[in-house]
């Protein structure tokens, strides 16, 4: 009978510890919870037809709190997805009266302790015989001095058999409900900009007691109507038959809202105790009538989203198809000098060094090969845009390194390619040998992978003339739009075929010799630093378990190639499993990674990685809008992680003290809009002054004292100085 190898039996050892001692570390280091959930139902055994609520109750840490419906000026509501068996139906949520939780400068809305939201379940008229199990999903957000978004899964089980009954729940927590009334209700703008609810009280006993004092306040269920951090102004008449209050107003247009939901609460000021009226407000019609009159002839009364659309500045000419072609073609040969490019540009040394000693016919054919990988790219990646967003999709240019998964893909490929150049592994004929396809005859294969690898790990920058082209481009039909962007990548690819088409250019470049195994070996570590940058991308899309996983998996694909060196002499016993268990290893971590970033809530956790600053603050089309009604100069950066571009901008121009000492003396709002991940905010702005991409830096001129209004809008260059910066600045004075 035929043994195991030692050798084979130390492999599998290490392939098998690898593989489950990193889940179990990942697991080791998790956050502990800060809120407990659970569900109760109302009834544990239901009939057909019926209707019973679920209690969802939260148990929050002390010190700790969670967000009503509308958090007030940061957090969000809790999230609950129902997984329910066929004809199961939920109804509205209904959340518990909130807190007032003040956090520094800004007002929140939320719970402490321990607080019971509640849902309607409506039971179909079939069921099954078995027991039935309710699953949710619930993503909530927990804040302290910090906060941090936790995921619960909960369940329970109807018709098992167990009797119970939870109507004592279900009646406390109605007791701390609002009491919804249809009392009419008005709201307005007052000639001093207030907000201002005129309600007729139908049932004064509801709100009073005695003559005791009682403190009132306003909470709509929509954001943006009020400022939270102001007081309520109350006056009130006929002994409480009719209540006005009055809050300073939020930075939401309120013309075009229609019926508004909101909260009265009232204190007993002796007692602290506490109710609510759940009314609706309906716009009050002569008020109404004169702001939209007025909103006709001013963009101020729109929504930001539409403020936003319709604010183009007035001297952005559109250019002709000729200068589209043009501008394009000299962009994509920028775009070899740009740093994200820099990666293939260290591979294709090597196949540059190897071509000068090559014949004229098989240097032509690898710079054809690669040119042709660039245009098949550029007209996927191009066409891919142009049908996504005549769909409907608000995405623009590096839209594929808005996907996580994109991201990890290629911090993977370049990390593989890396460890090729270091001379770990060698598979001929891979896409990962695309260094050193051209020492061999079959390898224009590879020279049409590097082209494509090139559009992929160029599409993070925007070269100086790019955004222009790009944007004339998207306006177009489908056929122009097309024949822009290949000639965007002819440009890219150009001086690779220079070098293969006219002999005298290959003159400069050195003999081939032992060097270039030395060379080779070098270029793999900017390879390696790409991948890192890949994977800090990658941090700012998912979640740190995500993150870990990642991490791990690349580790795996170490694993993976030293198991498949260890094993590849012939007649190793077990090989095949070895080979197996690694690869497996190696797709666990990262499925485990892709799970990460695709859940719902891994974009609002990276939000949370990006804290504003005292320099800058977040853009949003609320914040823009009501900023750009004053008078303060304002100045706009559109950038992405992605971007290596923005970075160095940022780094040698945006960041330093210089700029900054500019902005704070000159009183210039900046606004940071970060495209790392999808956001159509942000593209619909983009594509307001004809770009598809960042960078786009914008400065608005503070307005004129006499005349009130701005300058027209300064459009930066996408290589940013600050010595350009702050030229446009005191031009603008």
């Amino acid at each position: 009978m035929r043994t195991r190898s030692p050798n084979f039996l130390f492999i599998m050892i290490m392939v098998i510890g690898v593989c489950f001692s990193y889940p179990a570390l990942a697991q080791d280091n998790s956050e502990p919870s800060h809120v407990s959930l659970s569900l109760i139902p109302e009834f544990s055994e239901v009939e057909s037809g019926a209707t019973i609520y679920i209690a969802i109750e939260q148990n929050i840490g002390e010190g700790w709190h969670t967000y009503w419906r509308n958090a007030g000026d940061s957090g969000q509501p809790p999230r609950i997805t129902w997984h329910l068996p066929e004809g199961f139906e939920t109804g509205a949520l209904l959340w518990p009266i909130p807190k007032r939780l003040p956090m520094g400068p800004l007002t929140n809305y939320g719970y402490e302790g321990t607080v019971t939201l509640l849902q309607e379940l409506r039971i179909p008229f079939s069921l099954p015989e078995k027991s039935i199990e309710i699953k949710a999903d619930i993503d909530i957000l927990v804040c302290k001095e910090i906060c941090i978004s936790e995921f619960h899964e909960a369940s329970f089980i109807l018709n098992d058999g167990i009797k119970t009954d939870h109507t004592q729940i279900i009646t406390t927590a109605f007791e701390h409900m609002p009491v919804d009334v249809d009392w009419p209700a008005q709201y307005s703008i007052d000639e001093e900009g207030k907000f201002v609810i005129d309600l007729k009280v139908e049932m004064p006993s509801l709100i009073t007691n005695g003559g005791e004092r009682i403190k009132f306040d306003v909470l709509p269920y929509e954001w943006g109507i009020i400022d939270n951090n102001s007081s309520t102004q109350i006056w009130a008449a006929e002994r409480f038959l009719r209540l006005v209050f009055r809050k300073e107003r939020g930075d939401r247009p309120l013309e075009k809202l229609g019926e508004i939901t909101a909260l009265i609460t009232y204190k007993n000021m002796d007692n602290d105790a506490r109710g609510a009226l759940e009314i609706k407000a309906q716009p009050d019609e002569i008020w109404l009538a004169k702001a939209l009159e007025k909103s006709t002839v001013d963009t101020t009364t729109l929504t930001p989203e539409e403020t936003i659309q319709t604010q183009k500045p007035s001297h952005l000419s559109s250019i002709s198809f000729i200068q589209a072609l043009f501008f394009a073609f000299l962009g994509g040969i920028i775009l070899n000098l740009m740093p994200c490019v820099f990666p293939v540009l260290s591979i294709k040394a090597l196949s540059l060094v190897q071509m000068a000693e090559k014949s004229h016919i098989a240097t032509r054919l690898h710079g054809l090969a690669y040119m042709g990988g660039v245009l098949v790219s550029f007209g996927v990646l191009a066409g891919l845009l142009i049908v996504l967003q005549n769909a409907g999709a608000r995405i623009g240019w590096g839209f594929q390194l808005q996907n996580p998964l994109v991201v990890l893909s290629l911090a993977s490929l370049l990390f593989l390619i890396g460890l090729n150049l270091s001379g770990f592994y060698e598979i001929r004929g891979s896409f990962t040998n695309v260094g050193a396809g051209l020492g061999r005859k079959e390898g224009t294969g590879e020279s049409f992978l590097t082209g494509i690898l090139a559009t992929i790990v160029a599409t993070p920058c925007t070269a100086p003339f790019m955004g222009a082209a790009m944007g004339y481009a998207l306006l177009q039909p489908p056929a122009i739009s097309l024949l822009v962007f290949l000639t965007l990548g002819f440009g890219l690819g150009l001086p690779y075929l220079m070098l293969a088409f006219f002999p005298a250019f290959r003159k400069f470049l050195p003999k081939s010799g032992h060097w270039m195994i030395l060379f080779r070996e070098f270029l793999a570590f900017p390879l390696y630093a790409s991948a890192g940058w890949m994977l800090w991308i990658y941090s700012q899309q998912t979640t740190e378990p995500g993150l870990l996983y990642a991490l791990f998996g690349f580790v795996g694909i170490g694993l993976a190639i030293w198991v498949f060196r260890s094993t590849e002499r012939k007649g190793n016993p077990g090989k095949l499993l070895l080979r197996s268990l690694a690869i497996l290893c190696l797709l666990v971590f990262f499925i485990m990674a892709a799970a990460e970033s695709l859940k719902e809530n891994a974009h609002a956790l990276t939000q949370e990685k990006s804290p504003e600053s005292a320099y800058w603050q977040v853009f949003t089309p609320e914040r823009f809008a009501t900023a750009e009604t004053g008078t303060q100069p304002l100045f706009v950066n559109m950038t992405a992680s992605w971007c290596i571009t923005c970075k160095i901008n940022e780094k040698i121009t945006l960041d330093t003290v210089q700029v900054k000492e500019t902005f704070k003396t000159q009183n210039i709002l900046y606004f940071k809009g970060d495209w790392t991940n999808q956001d159509s905010a942000i593209t619909d702005f983009l594509q307001s002054y004809g770009r598809n991409g960042v960078p786009l830096y914008v400065y608005y001129g503070a307005r004129d004292q006499q005349t009130g209004q701005r300058p027209e809008p300064v459009i930066l260059p996408q290589m940013l100085t600050p010595k350009i910066l702050i030229s446009v600045i005191q031009n603008e004075q």
